[in-house]
């Protein structure tokens, strides 16, 4: 699934950028990251596609991506002679007011060419994996919005990933009245990227308040200290965001936090997203489509709403 770049959205951070503790690479080498996960290597692109199908498109893909990208930069570099020429032919502020006008112009027209919505996935393997995600279960802790909501949201984080901070603090809080009405249901899943920051042990500490009935009032905490960047978590750190949250017991979510049993699941959730091929964090799915990187909030909501359009026809 293509995402947006720039100031629009941006795109999800990166399986490229994962360590372990035992293996930090130097900065622009490839980390290695746990040997029981996927590298980006092995990890087919979500959707999947099969080995033929991909080998037969591969090449024409290619060449399709060099003219959009050589075309872009000409035009590109067209509009900053044009400019150039024009500021020095005038040297006015008036002149410099136009220029800048005309580049807004061409970054409207720009964006009125994205899609308005993420389309429903049509490749069947695709839609499988999609529809098999939801589980609607009752008892999840770490679920919000009702088990029978028409449209079910999937989301893959990771809580020192700064798009997964963005997507958690200006667009998720928005889609609560798609929640309150009953449209939406929210469930989220553990993809640590960031280990060597920590997220493994702020994923255990969502496992961990769940457990006392204060999975949302934690997640919500924790995305509000994590700043810009990439936030780093120790084991007395995650506690005292728990104290914050209101987990009442803090010495039962220590001894949750630091379990071996809660470690599993956070690495068997991250593992089951690696054999999907899901390389980067924010990613969801969302019924039969995915959204891949920090969209902004209209983006998510029209896909939403496209999606329960869709549901109720079928």
């Amino acid at each position: 699934m293509a995402f947006l770049h720039g100031g629009s959205a941006s795109g999800p951070c990166s399986i490229q950028d994962m360590t372990t503790p035992s293996s930090a690479p130097e900065q622009g080498q490839q980390p290695t990251p746990d040997a029981s996960a996927s590298t980006s290597a092995q990890a087919p692109t979500f959707p999947p596609v099969s080995q033929e199908r991909s080998a037969q498109s591969a090449p024409t893909q290619d060449r399709t991506s060099l003219w959009k990208t050589a075309t872009i930069l000409l035009a590109l570099a067209l509009v900053v002679l044009l400019v150039v020429f024009y500021l020095r032919g005038t040297g006015s502020s008036a002149d410099s007011g136009t220029a800048q006008s005309a580049s807004a112009e061409a970054a409207t027209e720009t964006a009125a060419q994205l899609p308005e919505f993420a389309p429903s996935l049509t490749n069947p393997e695709a839609l499988k994996i999609l529809r098999a995600e939801a589980r609607r279960d009752a008892n999840d802790g770490r679920a919000v919005g009702s088990p029978d909501a028409p449209v079910v949201m999937v989301e893959f984080s990771d809580f020192s990933c700064p798009m997964c901070t963005r997507f958690a603090t200006q667009v998720e809080p928005e889609l609560q009245k798609l929640i309150d009405d009953g449209t939406l249901r929210i469930e989220y899943r553990d993809l640590v990227i960031f280990q060597q920051h920590g997220s493994n042990i702020a994923a255990a500490g969502g496992w961990a308040a769940a457990a006392q009935g204060k999975h949302a009032e934690y997640r919500h905490t924790v995305w509000e200290a994590a700043g810009s960047g990439h936030p780093e978590y120790t084991v007395d750190s995650v506690v005292e965001l728990a104290q914050k949250a209101g987990v009442p017991d803090l010495e039962k979510f220590r001894a949750d936090l630091t379990s071996e049993e809660i470690a599993a699941k956070v690495k068997a959730e991250t593992e089951h997203a690696f054999s999907l091929g899901i390389q980067g964090t924010p990613f969801m799915m969302i019924n039969d489509t995915t959204i891949s990187g920090a969209y902004p909030l209209d983006f998510v909501t029209r896909t939403i709403e496209e999606q329960a359009k869709e549901a109720a026809a079928k």
